[in-house]
């Protein structure tokens, strides 16, 4: 900290030492100075997106949500092309079970190419319309709880629980023998 202080007093007031200020006290567990010096950091062209990942650090790390979904928000607006955003903004909603708004998410960053398609994102999104499928089921919503459970299957084709949740979906539905051909 105190280096940090010093390079400050010799450099200036710049971002380079706004970031080690910062960083500093963070690492220090002093959220009360941090948080300041990295909302000043956002303002800066070159070093907004370090102020946002320290912001979201800070809010993330205390379970503070609703403060992640505002400077998620904020952040999107001034940084609209950043992939560590969108995902973000997935994660964000699947961990508040909002199961549509993380399918809106992926889907929006993927159509604007945030987000690379890969085998890991394809899982995420088979891992929303499991978890839609299941709300769907438990809501009776049984046409929904199958359309979205055989999206699952396309998705990813050999994965246990989108193949049980299928089967399940299936059988409640009345299709005895697709459920049996879904698990054979």
């Amino acid at each position: 900290g105190r280096k940090a202080v010093a390079a400050r007093k010799c450099l200036g007031r710049t971002p380079a030492t706004l970031f080690l200020q910062a960083q500093t006290a963070g690492l220090a567990h002093d959220e009360a100075s941090a948080a300041p010096l990295f909302r000043e950091l956002t303002q800066h062209s070159e070093t907004s997106m370090l102020g946002w990942r320290g912001l979201i650090t800070a809010a993330l790390k205390n379970e503070r949500y609703d403060d992640v979904s505002a400077l998620l928000a904020e952040a999107l607006k001034q940084n609209p092309d950043a992939p560590w955003l969108h995902n973000l903004r997935v994660t964000l909603a699947a961990r508040r079970g909002q199961w549509l708004e993380a399918d809106a998410a992926l889907q929006l960053a993927s159509t604007q190419k945030q987000l690379r398609t890969s085998p890991e994102n394809k899982l995420q999104q088979a891992g929303i319309c499991l978890a839609k499928a299941q709300d769907a089921a438990q809501q009776n919503h049984m046409n929904s709880a199958l359309a979205e459970a055989e999206q699952a299957v396309r998705l990813q084709p050999g994965w246990l629980p989108a193949l049980l949740e299928l089967s399940h979906a299936q059988l409640r539905a009345g299709h005895d023998k697709a459920a049996a051909r879904s698990i054979a």
